[in-house]
């Protein structure tokens, strides 16, 4: 079978490995030469899919039996077409269009369905954005309709950020969508994805929860099985199904949900491998999520999923722009017990672009949290040992991606205590959303090396959003930002 792959990145290269692996023939399609998928395709083509007429060339010069997408910016309008013509669209064209944008799968799950979900409103510009934000109330979320990886989201507190979050969802949206929806903040206490397997001639699956981790909209970490009740766990799967079904067609979907004292709440959903999903490569399941999607385009029988080991994922990324990224730190990480990972391969970096991704598993007894902290205490390590590295922004797990600047060194020599909070809430400094700052000799910095969410709820009355408080650092600051290699939280002083 010949696949026409839409969209080349680092889901698309695992997908494309396991197709090979069964002897079917990748086409790999996206924007820019030597993307990821690429890399391990039969041939590939190079072209702007939001161009209706080059996407029509292209399925017309190699006629595949499928079309699978992998990114949110695709004409997908064309993909009704390619239907009638006998191509097999994953999981389908219907569910393919709803899900590129946010309004259309949105509106499916709340309004058709009645699924439980964040109040919103759209926007097509800053003054309807305005009128969403009193509608939804303060603070709420801003996302493009259009957009992955948590581009152009923001979270709006007061007033003044109204205008900011138009414009930067305006940049961070794809294709050419100028519309954004405004979510009311729903107070979770968790989030997961349920990675939901769809046959033809066969029962819906699902996978174990996975929990996951995000900064500035994007996954840092994720980790199988997530901790769930089965009550929440039931209505996480009905919610699934639901949407799944109304939907149509086979594959896997990522469909993310908000675990909250008052339900389940749907999220969001993608009709492919997720990015949190990449957990499964570390061996959690008897097949990981790019075969399973696979399995089921090809209609091959799915019996079951088997959660085999638990395991966590954190992804690496780069600090700074570069033509020639290097990756340094993969000795260290090789030779510890039990750890994986991953380079994608990508031509280019940028700042806080994904470029690979660090596996740990551990038997099923071991306790998720225990397996996390492990590795956190791993990545400490390999840091203490390299100090030679090239500057980097610290990824859960120590590994990585470095372009080349060899005099950026970070100091590990001197501990100091430093006050420490949300920059945004407590040190008034400009950005999106809550991160985590210290306070020098009296100015603010953002911190790499460690996150906000790292240290306890940020919204308790202790917590980085609602005091300030002390650490003891080890560091240095790179670029306006402070670069941690030791991050210790000192207890919160007793008030006399």
């Amino acid at each position: 079978m010949k696949i026409l792959l839409l969209g080349s990145g680092e889901l698309g290269k695992e997908f494309a490995i396991a197709a090979q692996r069964i002897g079917q023939t990748i086409i790999a399609v996206d924007s820019y030469e030597n993307a990821p998928a690429m890399q391990v395709a039969h041939g590939f083509e190079v072209i702007n899919m939001l161009d209706g007429t080059e996407l029509d060339r292209i399925v017309a010069k190699h006629q595949p039996d499928f079309i699978v997408p992998e990114i949110e910016a695709i004409r997908t309008e064309r993909f009704y077409d390619y239907e009638k013509q006998g191509i097999t669209v994953v999981p389908s064209a219907k569910a393919a269009n709803f899900t590129m944008n946010r309004k259309a799968i949105r509106d499916l799950a709340a309004k058709e369905l009645g699924l439980k979900t964040a109040n919103y409103r759209y926007a097509t510009t800053a003054e309807e954005l305005q009128k969403g934000v009193e509608a939804v109330g303060m603070p709420c979320v801003v996302k493009p309709l259009m957009s992955s990886s948590g581009k152009g989201q923001s979270t709006i507190k007061t007033a003044a950020d109204i205008e900011k979050a138009w414009n930067y969802a305006v940049e961070g949206s794809r294709g050419d969508v100028v519309e954004v929806i405004v979510e009311a903040f729903v107070k979770f206490n968790s989030e997961i994805t349920l990675l939901t397997v769809t046959q033809n001639n066969n029962p819906t699956l699902f996978c174990a929860p996975i929990g996951h981790r995000q900064e500035r909209g994007d996954y840092q970490e994720s980790w199988q099985p997530a901790r769930i009740s089965d009550k929440d766990l039931f209505e996480a799967q009905d919610m699934a199904e639901k949407v799944t079904e109304t939907l149509g067609g086979a594959g896997l979907f990522g469909v993310e949900f908000f675990l909250t004292d008052d339900g389940v709440y749907f999220s969001e959903l993608s009709p492919r491998p997720h990015d949190t999903g990449m957990v499964t490569l570390a061996g959690t399941q008897n097949f990981n999520e790019f075969e399973l999607h696979l399995r089921a385009i090809l209609n091959l029988p799915i019996f079951e999923i088997t959660l085999e080991k638990a395991g966590a994922s954190a992804v690496l990324v780069a600090s700074e722009n570069s033509n020639n990224p290097t990756y340094s730190g993969i000795s260290t990480i090789a030779a510890l017990a039990k750890t994986d990972f991953r380079i994608f391969g990508k031509p280019t970096s940028r700042p806080y672009r994904r470029m690979g991704v660090v596996l740990v598993n551990d038997n099923l007894e071991t306790p998720i949290e225990e397996i996390v902290n492990r590795a956190k205490k791993n990545s400490y390590l390999s840091q203490s040992k390299s100090i030679n590295m090239k500057k980097v922004i610290l990824a859960t797990f120590l590994f990585v991606v470095t372009t080349i600047s060899a005099q950026d060194k970070i100091d590990t020599s001197k501990k100091q205590i430093v006050e420490t909070a949300c920059g945004q809430c407590q040190f008034d400094m400009e950005g999106f959303g809550c991160e985590l700052a210290v306070r020098i000799d009296g100015k603010p910095y953002f911190v790499d090396g460690t996150s906000i969410d790292s240290h306890g709820d940020a919204h308790a009355d202790d917590g980085f959003c609602a005091a300030i408080r002390k650490a003891e650092v080890v560091g240095e600051i790179k670029d306006e930002r402070f670069v941690v290699s030791e991050f210790k939280l000192l207890p919160e002083e007793k008030k006399k």
